[in-house]
């Protein structure tokens, strides 16, 4: 079965009535709020609010988003502190890459990877810990707000397809 998201990651209070407008997919794991996103939802908002450019940074695959977006939409609804984070796997085989942003900036950790461009950023389980997720004993970061139950969002997205 395959595991291909795109997600925010907050522990931050989030605007509820902000997020709605917004039509975006909040989950709650241990503390932390998870907000799957969609590349056509992406896309959506930012010709919306007029921050569309073709030459945007695009993060994650095959379902990626507009970073711009992504940035702008977490500070109206009154995050300042989050990870965003993409994974494509199948059979065991793929990729992940976790970002880092605090109040609209990205952060870059020891071992940043830019080499692959959809991809670019550090591993998913640092840029956790960087935003307070602390391993259990028997799991990382990324199994300790269960991410690996999420295998995609496309289903909440499904109406800005046509868009």
């Amino acid at each position: 079965m395959p595991h291909s998201i795109v997600a925010i990651i907050t522990k931050d209070k989030i605007d509820k009535e902000r997020a709605q407008y917004y039509d975006l997919v909040l989950f709650s794991e241990n503390k932390f709020t998870i907000i799957g996103l969609s590349g056509s939802h992406s896309e959506y908002w930012a010709k919306k609010l007029k921050i569309y450019d073709d030459y945007s940074d695009f993060f994650g695959y095959p379902d990626g988003v507009f970073v711009n977006i992504t940035v702008k939409m977490t500070e109206d609804i009154g995050i300042k502190k989050f990870a965003l984070v993409a994974t494509d796997y199948f059979g065991g085989f793929g990729t992940q890459a976790g970002r880092i942003f605090e109040n609209g900036n990205e952060i870059f950790l020891d071992g940043y990877n830019d080499k692959e461009p959809l991809f670019k950023g550090t591993s998913i389980n640092d840029a956790l810990k960087y935003i307070g997720v602390k391993r259990g004993k028997k799991s990382d970061e990324f199994d300790t707000i269960n991410l690996s139950k999420y295998r995609s969002f496309e289903k909440y997205y499904i109406k800005y397809d046509n868009e």
